[in-house]
């Protein structure tokens, strides 16, 4: 790393083996999950080695260290303590959580030549920018706001701590939101260098300030990452409490995601997977027993107005969906804690005040996304 300024990539096939090997040469008492936080925070670090060259100290005033990796979601309690403890290492940990790429058969499409070789060209642009050297050290730049930009990035950081202060905010995010509010600095960084890279200004030596909509870009990927980060939490909560589901119920969920369902039938859902349900009725009312005892969806009720009336044979039990269940859009864990606690109301509004930004305008025309 005292090689390489600009910082350095670990690519993980399997983002388990990241916990797994750390102290194995210590005799499981060595300090590895502390290094990595701390390198996570790019505090300065003295390497002080008998082997070193010269012997002399190594050191790295800015560290910077980028880990990737991808896991299967049984295996995301291994990136816990062993001992159960909250020390924080977890929180810094990005997830994104997507829904299962759908099998669509053989495809000769890539990635097209001409957005690999503009993605490439990005790069090299951004590689090629020189640190400052000051005393003949590498330093970082130094990049301001806007006023525009600095009012946005301030109401960012207010809206976030203000759902925080939710009274229904769960308390196991609170270590994972006050990281998320770092990377929103880093995100904004991000996108900031790519759209300098990419105009017209690519040679200038100075880099301009970050303005509003760059911030605006970020608070959106912040939103999008926290509806992420809530996924990973409650898949974890829900395999401790052996709360997954059953593949019945699995099946269910992927049936409702899958057609996009605001309310459907008993018919309907035993019509869709006859295979599945289709001489398993018990299977099936403990399916959706076990949904709507954890506020998935619930039974419609007979009197209702929108309830529709069957014409020529008997009238088949309808269920609404819960809205959250589409916002959070993965059908891999909508476990009990994900859905709101209350009861929904008789106008079939489920409603969680924890899971809206309360920063974010809720107009007909806005893009954000809901969480």
């Amino acid at each position: 790393m005292a090689q390489n300024p600009r910082g350095l990539l670990q690519v993980l096939d399997e983002a388990s083996t990241l916990t797994s090997s750390m102290n194995q040469y210590r005799g499981g008492k060595g300090s590895d999950r502390q290094w990595y936080m701390s390198a996570w925070s790019g505090e300065a670090r003295i390497v002080d080695r008998k082997g070193n060259a010269d012997n002399a100290p190594i050191h790295i005033p800015n560290q910077f260290l980028c880990v990737v990796g991808g896991m299967v979601p049984d295996m995301i309690g291994s990136l816990c303590d062993a001992k159960g403890r909250h020390e924080g290492f977890i929180d810094r940990i990005l997830f994104t959580y997507p829904d299962p790429v759908p099998k669509t058969g053989w495809q000769e499409e890539g990635v097209p030549e001409t957005v690999s070789a503009e993605w490439s060209e990005l790069v090299r642009r951004l590689h090629a920018r020189p640190l400052t050297v000051e005393n003949l050290r590498t330093l970082p730049h130094i990049i301001n706001f806007t006023p525009a930009g600095k009012t946005a990035w301030c109401a960012m950081i207010d809206a976030s701590h203000a759902e925080q202060q939710s009274v229904d905010f769960p308390q196991s995010l609170v270590g994972p939101w006050s990281k998320l509010e770092q990377y929103a600095g880093r995100l904004t960084l991000i996108l900031h260098l790519l759209r300098h890279a990419s105009g017209s200004g690519v040679g200038q030596s100075i880099i301009p300030d970050v303005t509003a909509e760059t911030v605006g870009d970020a608070r959106r990927l912040l939103v999008y990452l926290k509806s992420h980060t809530r996924r990973i939490h409650e898949a974890m909560k829900a395999g401790a409490r052996g709360e997954e589901g059953s593949e019945d119920v699995q099946s269910i969920l992927k049936w409702i995601l899958r057609h996009r369902k605001e309310a459907f039938s008993l018919r309907d859902l035993t019509r869709d997977l006859t295979r599945t349900f289709g001489k398993r009725a018990h299977a099936l009312t403990e399916a959706l027993d076990w949904l709507s005892n954890r506020d998935c969806i619930r039974a419609q009720a007979a009197s209702e107005p929108n309830a529709k009336k069957a014409r020529g044979r008997s009238k088949s039990r309808v269920y609404l969906v819960n809205p959250h269940l589409h916002e959070s859009q993965n059908c891999q864990n909508h476990m009990p804690g994900h859905m709101t606690r209350q009861r929904p109301d008789q106008t079939g509004d489920f409603g969680d005040s924890a899971t809206d930004d309360p920063g974010l305008d809720r107009t007909e025309d806005s893009d954000e996304i809901p969480f």
